[in-house]
């Protein structure tokens, strides 16, 4: 194929905004994600697994043949979106090299580099590596039998992996620009607030330790713990239980649980002294998760104008490109 052939198939593939045709196919990938992300999650549902045969057959009774498996069409729709994508990722990385650098996002100081070395600093940009750990996992599934079982189910979690791919949409890439600069801007304030954060879960964790676990008792419960052990009053009042605050890494977990108004409840204090170590933790939280708030505000402010000036100019790039196809 020519060079000019090469091009056109990488831009097709790579640019959505290049042509009425390139929307359209970049559409078309987009609606595969959503897919292949929709049926990996309905492959959880209980409803939609089932005991194989074997198992009811009256065979042995082991994990690999009585765990539940889903549906075959989970199967069928995984295996035609990876064929889509890998279609799509050979096609771009066997014609990348037929591109100048900086129209693949390379930098300008390699622009002397050779097609191979261009191609393979295009597959290691971050976005292609993702493309690729989503397709790779099917495949090793695919060509080493019983990998789904020898520990190697880590790799079908890297097939969630492909929901990034929709950052390749100009409009959803300049978005990520932006809060990356929003973020970048906003870090060394959030420094400052991280560092007192953890200043203040220090002290109110070794507060509530102190408040809700000084006392040690060697009558309660001997048969459970013949030596003693830490206790404190329950919340009526009327008797003891060992408490959970045994150590301030511990009570750091509820520091944060309790300062971010999550609440799970799974350990509340019981004495006045700790309910109040508690109040005065609700108030810090609320003055800690604030201010970090307002600072990524004032970023997100300064960046946002910028970012809807370029998808502006990105809607009327599109629609010239489009208005000159009609035109033709």
């Amino acid at each position: 194929a020519s060079r000019g052939l090469r091009r056109t198939i990488f831009i097709f593939a790579e640019q959505s905004s290049s042509s009425r045709l390139a929307r359209l196919y970049a559409m078309t990938m987009l609606g595969l994600i959503f897919v292949s992300t929709a049926s990996f999650i309905c492959e959880s549902l209980p409803r939609y697994n089932a005991i194989p045969e074997t198992c009811h057959a009256g065979g042995e009774v082991t994990p690999q043949n009585c765990e539940p498996r889903p549906d075959d069409t989970f199967w069928v729709v995984e295996a035609v979106c990876i064929v889509a994508f890998t279609i799509d990722y050979i096609l771009r990385i066997l014609t990348v090299h037929a591109l100048e650098p900086a129209e693949c996002r390379i930098s300008l100081r390699i622009a002397s580099a050779s097609p191979w070395r261009r191609t393979g600093l295009y597959a290691l940009q971050w976005l292609n590596i993702i493309d690729l750990s989503t397709i790779l996992p099917f495949f090793v599934e695919l060509l080493v039998p019983g990998a789904a079982n020898a520990g190697l189910t880590v790799l079908r979690l890297a097939r969630l992996m492909r929901i990034f791919r929709v950052l390749r949409m100009p409009k959803v890439r300049s978005c990520l620009t932006m809060f990356t600069k929003v973020m970048r801007d906003a870090l060394p304030a959030l420094a400052l607030c991280m560092g007192m954060t953890l200043m203040a879960g220090i002290f109110f964790a070794i507060c509530i330790e102190y408040a809700e676990g000084a006392t040690y008792s060697v009558d309660f419960d001997p048969e459970r713990y013949p030596l003693g052990v830490y206790v404190r009053p329950t919340v009526d009042g009327r008797a003891l239980e060992p408490t959970p605050y045994r150590c301030a890494l511990y009570a750091l977990w509820w520091f944060f649980v309790t300062a971010t108004t999550v609440g799970y409840g799974d350990d509340y204090p019981t004495t006045f002294m700790g309910r109040t170590i508690g109040v005065l933790t609700f108030y810090a939280g609320i003055v800690m998760l604030a201010l970090p708030i307002n600072v990524v505000s004032s970023a997100f402010k300064e960046h946002y104008p910028i970012w809807m000036a370029k998808v502006r100019a990105l809607n009327a790039r599109q629609k010239a490109s489009i208005s000159g196809e009609l035109d033709e």
